[in-house]
């Protein structure tokens, strides 16, 4: 039932426990290594300042016997583990421009999602035009805060600002 319970899990959730790293892709249930179990390079991403974490991964990776390990370097780093050490020396080097490509693919769907919203809302606006009357803001838009965007990325991901109306003209 644990081996079931640790397929499950992510590099990200595994990153904390070294153990649980060990079991589900390179030693067997007596601790020996077992290069048949992931024959892939496993990467194991830690925050861009972590060393202690990545330390004692390190560590922890040297103890079993021909497993090779290599740090790539971006926005995070990510400890590269393998039986292959060319895979791993590679995995690692092209942390960087891989890390680098996939934050622009997310960049790019964000800017054509975003996009796409303000294409509808014009068509939608276009729709609703009825004679001579004052534009009105109720709406919602996205937002673009520099500031909160550097500071707290996530929450920044979809802001938006809701404008009602309000019963009483001039007031929203």
């Amino acid at each position: 039932m644990h081996t079931e319970w640790l397929e499950k899990l992510y590099e990200e959730e595994l990153s904390g426990h070294l153990e649980w790293i060990m079991e589900k892709y390179f030693v067997n249930g007596s601790g020996k290594p077992d290069s048949t179990k992931t024959t892939e390079v496993v990467g194991i991403p830690y925050p861009h300042s972590s060393n202690y974490c990545t330390g004692q991964l390190r560590e922890t990776a040297g103890r079993v016997s021909g497993l090779y390990h290599a740090i790539g370097w971006g926005l995070i780093q990510t400890i590269y583990l393998g039986w292959d050490q060319d895979a791993v020396k590679n995995a690692a080097k092209d942390h960087g421009a891989k890390e680098v490509q996939a934050n622009q693919a997310k960049v790019d769907a964000r800017v054509e999602e975003r996009a796409s919203k303000h294409k509808r809302y014009l068509a939608n606006a276009e729709k609703h035009k009825r004679g001579p009357s004052a534009p009105s803001p109720v709406g919602q838009y996205i937002i673009d805060c520099e500031e909160i965007e550097s500071n707290w990325p996530v929450l920044a991901e979809d802001m938006t600002l809701a404008i009602h109306a309000n019963p009483t003209p001039g007031i929203y």
